[in-house]
């Protein structure tokens, strides 16, 4: 998958990206599309040792269970963690937490990604940031060539010789989404109000943060 900035690199293409609406930036809109589930493929029956299957089946039931009995554990920690580091968030960025209870000794990592915002968001989002808006966000455009293109060898030198602003949803299949900035992540607590940032949460969703635990 490129990404647009390796566009350029990879078809010898120059192209000056502007924030303010241009041609490219219209053409990646118009040929976004959005993913498109797979039809149901056929299957096969195919006979097991009797009992392999149930026995299999109460192993997978039990690690089931255990796992969302470590889910529902984990939520709880986090639960309690969160607001404490939220808190410290507000007077410096630190992206971990150290905790300590008797012989046992945790740590709770907060990375710096997201889900992806749909660029729909974009209007939301601003209205909540303000002109903080190009400091904490950037747009991605993800261009992947389709797989017509890629196994034709008519088509790919077609495409070397034509891309152009009419041709080019032909080509490439454009998703595009809104990614937070790493200032985002450091600076959100410090420079934006606590309701704005639950309002944030809603739309902008950081991945879960990872809690290891060990004995000491």
């Amino acid at each position: 998958m490129l990404s647009w900035e390796e566009v350029p690199q990879a078809f010898g293409i120059e192209v000056e990206v502007r924030r303010a609406m241009s041609i490219v930036t219209d053409v990646l809109r118009k040929a976004a599309t959005k993913k498109s589930s797979k039809p149901s493929t056929d299957m096969v029956d195919i006979p097991v040792t009797p009992g392999l299957l149930a026995k299999h089946k109460e192993k997978y039931d039990a690690a089931k269970a255990a796992k969302a009995d470590l889910e529902l554990s984990e939520e709880a920690l986090l639960s309690e963690v969160s607001p404490v580091y939220v808190e410290k968030l507000r007077e410096t960025y630190v992206n971990s937490a150290r905790l300590n209870e008797d012989n046992i000794e945790a740590t709770v990592s907060w990375k710096d990604a997201y889900s992806k915002i749909p660029i729909d968001k974009i209007e939301e989002i601003k209205d909540l940031v303000g002109d903080k808006y190009d400091e904490f966000f950037k747009e991605v455009n993800e261009i992947v060539v389709k797989d017509e293109v890629a196994s034709n060898p008519n088509l790919l030198e077609e495409l070397i010789k034509a891309v152009g602003p009419d041709t080019f949803s032909k080509y490439f299949d454009v998703g595009q989404h809104v990614k937070p900035t790493t200032r985002f992540t450091e600076e959100r607590h410090r420079t934006l109000s606590p309701e704005v940032n639950t309002q944030l949460d809603v739309t902008v969703r950081q991945y879960k943060p990872s809690v290891r635990i060990k004995a000491k």
